[in-house]
């Protein structure tokens, strides 16, 4: 499935990120590998957002981090 969307909460929780910039492809990889990235488009976006919002972004990605761990053991 693909998902287009402008707001972050929407494709927060999706297995891969696409990012596209002036149409073309910048960046593609898990939320939390691009959030681990503090120069990836992806990651400026999310601070764009505003602290509290960059917080909720960050913890949802994490806990779905943790999450799939957990179903790998």
């Amino acid at each position: 499935v693909l998902t287009i969307a402008h707001r972050l909460r929407t494709v927060i929780n999706s297995d891969r990120i696409m990012v596209l910039s002036n149409g073309e492809l910048v960046e593609f990889d898990t939320p939390e590998t691009l959030l681990s990235d503090v120069q990836s488009h992806f990651a400026i976006l999310v601070e764009q957002t505003g602290t509290n919002e960059a917080e909720y972004l960050r913890t949802i990605a994490n806990f779905k981090l943790s999450m799939n761990k957990s179903k790998e053991q």
